[in-house]
């Protein structure tokens, strides 16, 4: 874990309300520690290949799913689809509503930042631009900040590469 907080703060507008945890702790992690440590982990089974290539298909075959990938033909007892398939979504509800985020890392040279809690703003009766915005300060001088905006599904996706 990269950090974690026993309270959070909560703000709307011009209130703030700080929340101790209590029992929970927030904690965060960067996705490429996570990746690198799962990465280690499965390679120590006997039984994980890792291959490095797109999945062009993925079948049921009775007992047993096969996936093509890289030209290669694999069968598993299962396989889990993490592919990307908004549209289809899209389709199983018209009212589908699309999360995306962008992020920053800031560091200031002078300390500005609480690193006992984080920061949750809430925007979303106040401005159609973002909905909410996340700090998460790792010290007094540097912190994550991450901005979450929902759109619905038709309006952001008709030009977007996720779309089909």
């Amino acid at each position: 874990m990269r950090g974690s907080w026993r309270q959070i703060a909560v703000r709307y507008g011009d209130e703030q309300r700080v929340c101790p945890l209590k029992r929970y702790t927030l904690q965060a992690f960067w996705r490429a520690d996570f990746d690198s440590y799962l990465r280690d982990q499965l390679g120590k089974a006997p039984n994980i290949q890792f291959l490095d290539a797109d999945v062009t298909q993925i079948a049921d075959g009775g007992d047993h799913a096969e996936v093509v990938a890289g030209g290669e033909t694999i069968t598993a007892s299962w396989v889990f689809d993490s592919r990307l398939k908004i549209s289809s979504s899209n389709k199983a509800d018209p009212n589908c509503l699309l999360m995306q985020g962008l992020a920053w890392e800031i560091q200031t040279d002078k300390p500005v930042f609480d690193p006992k809690t984080a920061i949750l703003s809430d925007f979303l009766l106040q401005t159609s631009e973002f909905d909410f915005i996340y700090l998460l300060p790792y010290t007094e001088t540097y912190a994550l900040v991450n901005c979450a905006f929902i759109t619905p599904y038709v309006s952001t996706m008709n030009n977007s590469p996720y779309a089909g």
